[in-house]
Formats: C-alpha cells, sequence, structure tokens
C-alpha cells in the first residue's frame, strides 16, 4: 500500500481494492466521457458488476488490481484504477484509468505501484494496446523504455514494458525464433513480412538520439538483444544514437545482425559479419531470415541465394 498526504489534508492511499469497492469502481468507469471509454476498452463498453468483481476478485495468479482512494476520513472517493490479466506467454495485460480530474503524475504512480505488484509475482512484461491518439499513455510508456509488438494495425502501439528494468524481456515461454528490430517508432516496414515467416518481432525503438539511454551501449547488457535469435538494425544513420548502438552490437559479438542500410548506413560503419541489406522485397528479407534462422520454406517464395545482400 502507498499513501500521501495531499496538501488540502485528505490522505491519497493506492490499495488493492475489495468487493465493497465495486459501486465506487463501476462509478468510475461511468464518468468516462465516450473519447477516453474508447482509449480505456477499445469501444463504448459500460462495465457493470459483474465484469468488475470479477477483476476484484481475480485468484492472484492470473492478475492484480490496484484503486487510488482519496479521502478525509469520512468520506473517500476512487479515482483511478491499474489492473493486470496474466497472458498466456507469461506476460501481463495493462489497463489503466484515471479520473479526468486527476491526470497527470497520479497515472505514472500508480502504474508504478502495479509494475511493482506485477514483478514480485513472476511477471517479466505488463502490455498495453495504446491508440496512437492517446498521447498521454504514450508519453508514460515511452518514459519507461518499451518494446512493440509488430501488428497490422498502425493505429495502434501494442506496447510492452518491463516490471524490474528500463528494457523490457521476453515473454517467460518461448513460442519460436525471436527477432528484435531496431527502429524509430519501433515498426518496421518489413515487419509483417517477417512475422510470415514464423518468428516473434519485438521492436525497439533505439535511444531516440540519446546513446546513454541505451543500456546496450553503456555496456550493460540489452534483455532485448540477448533474448533475440536475430537482430535487424533498422535506424538510420541520421539517428545520432545509430552508430553508438552498432558499435555496441559489434563489442556484444552479436551473432546474427542485419542491417538495413537504406538510410545512409555505409559498410565500413557495420560490425563484422553483419548482413547489410539496402531496399529488399518481403520476399528477399524472408529468404535471409530462412537462411540465418535455418528455417523451413515452407511457402517456396526465394531462396538464400536470391537476396540482394553482402556478408
Amino acid at each position: 500500500m502507498r499513501s500521501i498526504a495531499l496538501p488540502d489534508g485528505r490522505h491519497l492511499v493506492v490499495r488493492a481494492p475489495t468487493r465493497e469497492d465495486v459501486p465506487a469502481i463501476c462509478a468510475l468507469y461511468e464518468r468516462l466521457g465516450p473519447t477516453d471509454r474508447h482509449r480505456r476498452f477499445f469501444s463504448g463498453f459500460h462495465p457493470d458488476g459483474e465484469f468488475v468483481t470479477h477483476l476484484v476478485e481475480r485468484d492472484p495468479a492470473l492478475g492484480a488490481m490496484l484503486v487510488v482512494e482519496v479521502g478525509d476520513g469520512e468520506q473517500a472517493e476512487i479515482v483511478a484504477e491499474a489492473e493486470y490479466g496474466l497472458l498466456e506467454d507469461g506476460d501481463g495485460e495493462l489497463g489503466i484509468t484515471v479520473d479526468r480530474r486527476w491526470r497527470g503524475w497520479l497515472a505514472p504512480y500508480l502504474l508504478d505501484a502495479l509494475l511493482e505488484v506485477a514483478a514480485s509475482r513472476g511477471v517479466p512484461n505488463l502490455r498495453a494496446e495504446v491508440l496512437v491518439e492517446n498521447r498521454p499513455m504514450l508519453a508514460m510508456v515511452r518514459a519507461r523504455g518499451y518494446a512493440a509488438l509488430d501488428t497490422d494495425d498502425r493505429c495502434v502501439l501494442d506496447a510492452v514494458i518491463s516490471t524490474q528494468g528500463p528494457v523490457p524481456s521476453w515473454p517467460a515461454v518461448r513460442r519460436g525464433p525471436r527477432v528484435v528490430v531496431e527502429v524509430p517508432g519501433a515498426h518496421w516496414r518489413l515487419g509483417p513480412a517477417l512475422r510470415e515467416v514464423g518468428v516473434d518481432v519485438l521492436g525497439c525503438p533505439g535511444p531516440r538520439g540519446r546513446p546513454d539511454d541505451c543500456p546496450l551501449v553503456r555496456g550493460e547488457g540489452c534483455p532485448l538483444a540477448e533474448g533475440a535469435d536475430l537482430v535487424v538494425h533498422a535506424l538510420g544513420a541520421d539517428d545520432p544514437g545509430a552508430l553508438a548502438v552498432l558499435d555496441a552490437h559489434r563489442r556484444a559479438g552479436t551473432r546474427h545482425l542485419v542491417v538495413d542500410v537504406r538510410r545512409g548506413h555505409h559498410a565500413h560503419s557495420l560490425p563484422a559479419g553483419a548482413v547489410e541489406i539496402e531496399d529488399p522485397t518481403p520476399e528477399e528479407v524472408q529468404a535471409l531470415v530462412r537462411s540465418l534462422l535455418d528455417l523451413p520454406d515452407v511457402g517456396g517464395r526465394g531462396s538464400a541465394q536470391e537476396v540482394r545482400a553482402a556478408r
């Protein structure tokens, strides 16, 4: 539990909810306007008591919920909630709601508390589908160092944040080969082609011009890169942090490194053994990934010899 004394004499408390809180949580949801409701539930959904009771009384092994209560000892009001439900791969799916009157510092404060709970229960990451129009939520996940699942919907960022550090890790449950793509915005133009090969793809936006923000550059290691079977570097030479990241891969001896040179890299800046690609077709990048990871060519749409790449 967290508690803060507010300047007006009231106290703000972050705690786990009980069944008695269900009506107040429903009331919090009912105060949402249409835009906020859509951002929270991706629909016009109005949660009822049965739905909220499920969140409140969920098995701790399957998720957790926290609420923020503000009161003066006699009257109290729930002004925010945050919860996650456990996903099949071991990560948690995040949802958060803050009353309009309390937006600003409270959401990050509440998220920090929920991340602590998730970490204590062995959940490595929390994931949130965030509409790109939802700038406050985007700013919050970016401030924590996020990665993103590659999806076909460019109106939604499927963000992944760590419960224990500045960089998320791969899920605890491994489904197949893993590819991390270092690219601005965490979406690579050929991400869909990679997924068609049968690999899991996570996008990392890189240090965003501040090399020291990258743990790999700092020499601390990166759980995404270390846990990947292949790294695609597509930050581009116009990114001030790009060369620093490439140099960090050189020092770390990243085994399978593919560099998209379309945006100005030159061969002399590439780590030894890196594969250079420039404007490949989806079929060509698929053939390259199959070759590097020794994956079967089930589609018959190209071979490694057809890839315009130079080692």
